[in-house]
C-alpha cells in the first residue's frame, strides 16, 4: 500500500495488490462451497438499487503501507443492503469520537454525491459515535441508529478484502506494525512496557485458568472483564473485555478463533511474542525506544477489536495498563495466601490503582439469561 494525505492510491489489503480509490456501486456477491465473498461491478444502474437507511463505519483492517510504517489501516464503508454505496482507505483514522465523526461526515458527502441521493436514516455500531454525528446528520435533515451489529458492512467489508488482494476472511482487526501507529505518546507507551514485563515476571498463567475470567472494577465504578492468556501453554498475555456476554461466549466457544473474533464489544489483546515475530519497524521502534522487555519472547504486541475505526481512545488506554498493572500484585497477593494454607482470595482492591479485582466463574454470569438477549 501507498498512503496519501486523505487515504490511499494504489490501495491494497494484504497481500499487496493495486486498486484506484474511492470505489462505489459495488455489489457483494456470497456464493460457493465456502460461502467466498466477492465485490464485483454490474452496468445496471446501482443508484436506483439503493435504499432510505445505509450503514456507514470506519473498518479497521490488518493492512499495512509500504511507505508509512506509523499507518493504522481502515476502510470508511457506506453501504445499503448488498451495494458499496463508497469505500475509501485512511492510513489513520483518529481514536477519539469527535475527530472520527467528522471524517464519517466527510465521507457520507461523498457517498451522497455518487450516489446523486440522500438516505433518510444512517446506522452506526457505536453509541459513542452515534452522539458525535447526531447534530451533523440533523442539520442534512438524515436520522441516526445505532446496531449491535452491521452485519451488510462486515460482509461488504470482507468482500472488498478479497476483491482487492484474493485473501478470503481477513480478520478485522488493527494490529499495525509500529506502536506510534496507535497515537500514544513514547512515555505513555513506555508506561505500558513497564508493567507488560512485570505482568510477564509475574507469570499470572501459573496461577489463573483461562476459563477463570477476573471482574475489574475501576476506580470510577467501570467494570471490565480479564482473561488471563498463557494457561494451554500457547500464546500468553492479557484480553480486556468490555462486555461480560462476550466473555460468556469465549468460553462457551471454548477460547477458539470464532469466539474472539465474534465478540460484539471491545476488546483490547496484549501478547507477547518473540523478536522473530514482531514486524522489523517495531523492533527496531523498541531498540531505539529502550522501553522494557522482560525477555527474547516477551515482545508485547497490541490488537483492538470492536473500537471504532479499531483505535484505542486514551481513556482505554490508561484503564488497560491500569489492569496490567494491578494483576502481578493480586498474584503475589495470592501467592503468599498459598503458601501461608490461606484460602484463595475472591475479591481484592489495588491500592496503587483502586481497581478491584474478582473472581467470576462463568457460570455465574448467566447463561440462559445470554441466550434471551442476544440469540446467535
Amino acid at each position: 500500500m501507498k498512503s496519501s494525505d486523505h487515504g490511499v492510491s494504489g490501495s491494497a489489503a494484504v497481500p499487496d495488490a493495486s486498486l484506484k480509490l474511492p470505489l462505489h456501486g459495488l455489489r457483494v456477491i456470497p456464493g460457493g462451497q465456502r460461502a467466498r465473498r466477492k465485490a464485483s461491478g454490474d452496468e445496471d444502474d446501482w443508484r436506483s438499487t439503493l435504499s432510505d437507511d445505509w450503514d456507514i463505519e470506519a473498518v479497521p483492517v490488518p493492512a499495512r503501507f509500504t511507505n508509512d510504517p506509523a499507518a493504522r489501516a481502515a476502510i470508511t464503508l457506506v453501504v445499503s443492503g448488498d451495494r458499496i454505496v463508497y469505500a475509501n482507505v485512511l492510513n489513520r483514522p483518529p481514536a477519539e469520537q469527535a475527530e472520527l465523526a467528522r471524517i464519517l461526515a466527510k465521507e457520507l458527502d461523498a457517498a451522497i454525491a455518487n450516489a446523486g441521493r440522500t438516505p433518510r436514516r444512517i446506522h452506526v455500531r457505536h453509541v459513542s459515535v452515534a452522539r458525535a454525528l447526531r447534530s451533523r446528520m440533523r442539520r442534512r435533515g438524515i436520522g441516526i441508529h445505532t446496531e449491535r451489529e452491521l452485519p451488510d458492512t462486515v460482509e461488504a467489508a470482507k468482500a472488498l478484502l478479497f476483491y482487492i488482494s484474493g485473501v478470503e476472511d481477513v480478520p478485522l482487526v488493527s494490529f499495525p506494525e509500529t506502536w506510534a501507529a496507535w497515537g500514544f505518546s513514547r512515555e505513555d507507551v513506555g508506561k505500558l512496557f513497564r508493567v507488560a514485563a512485570a505482568y510477564y515476571r509475574a507469570q499470572p498463567w501459573d496461577v489463573f485458568a483461562d476459563n477463570e475470567p477476573v471482574a475489574a472494577t475501576l476506580a470510577d465504578g467501570v467494570e471490565l472483564h480479564a482473561v488471563i492468556m498463557g494457561t494451554a501453554g500457547k500464546e500468553c498475555g492479557l484480553a480486556l473485555y468490555a462486555d461480560a456476554d462476550d466473555l460468556l461466549l469465549l468460553h462457551f466457544l471454548q477460547h477458539t478463533e470464532r469466539a474472539m473474533f465474534g465478540a460484539r464489544g471491545a476488546v483490547l489483546s496484549l501478547s507477547f511474542s518473540p523478536a522473530r515475530e514482531v514486524p522489523p519497524h517495531m523492533r527496531r521502534e523498541i531498540r531505539d525506544t529502550k522501553w522494557e522487555i522482560a525477555g527474547p519472547a516477551a515482545y508485547p504486541m497490541l490488537t483492538a477489536l470492536n473500537t471504532p475505526g479499531g483505535g484505542v481512545q486514551s481513556k482505554q488506554f490508561e484503564a488497560f495498563v491500569a489492569v496490567l498493572g494491578s494483576l502481578p500484585r493480586f498474584v503475589a497477593t495470592l501467592r503468599r495466601n498459598s503458601a501461608a494454607g490461606a484460602k484463595k482470595a475472591k475479591r481484592w482492591k489495588d491500592r496503587v490503582t483502586g481497581i478491584t479485582l474478582a473472581f467470576t466463574p462463568p457460570s455465574r454470569l448467566g447463561w440462559a439469561d445470554l441466550l434471551l438477549r442476544h440469540p446467535r
